[in-house]
């Protein structure tokens, strides 16, 4: 069975350097619209939503979909929590969780301290114990990138997530965010 999952990051509602005229929820608006056109109805949010008196409006935009979302380094746990009900999170400090479907393994991790915590790796030993295909979603790229905002804002443990992921006999996918480049 094909399933469709649209994944948006980088999102940025009313974070817009000074000087520049970008209409963030007009774009988000028309990000939207897309997926709807496009029939699907699960989004997987990358981190970096926008300013915390926008999430009422963001999470209410959301309704219609399944929802799940990667805290990035411009979240906070506790506003983006405010909207967002989910009650399979892991912890009541970070937002991570995991859960199957089909042969995939879905793995959602909270980079939002520019650290993934001693109980995230933790338990990121336990859940990749699995036969399934490991799909993980985190903000911050876990591999190097050749960029300058790599060498200035790169998770500081990336280490450790790679050596966990790097012997594991599985298929894995990483998806990520934060440079705002493919």
């Amino acid at each position: 069975m094909e399933r469709k999952i649209a994944y948006v990051t980088d999102i940025h509602l009313d974070e817009t350097p000074e000087g520049l005229d970008v209409a963030t929820h007009k774009n988000w608006e028309t990000i939207l619209q897309d997926i709807s056109t496009r029939g699907i109805k699960h989004i997987i949010i990358g981190g970096d939503i926008g300013k915390p008196h926008t999430h009422q409006w963001f999470f209410e935009s959301l309704k219609n979909y399944k929802v799940d979302i990667s805290l990035g380094n411009h979240d906070d746990y506790s506003s983006v929590m405010q909207h967002y009900a989910h009650n399979t999170s892991n912890s009541q400090e970070e937002l991570y969780y995991s859960y199957s479907i089909g042969s995939y393994q879905f793995l959602l991790m909270d980079s939002s301290a520019e650290i993934i915590s001693e109980v995230q790796l933790n338990w990121l030993k336990e859940v990749i114990i699995t036969s399934k295909k490991i799909l993980l979603f985190i903000h911050h790229p876990v591999l190097p990138i050749n960029a300058e905002m790599d060498k200035r804002f790169a998770l500081t443990n990336r280490a450790s997530i790679k050596s966990l992921l790097i012997n594991l006999k599985n298929e894995v996918t990483i998806f990520s965010g934060h440079y705002h480049f493919d």
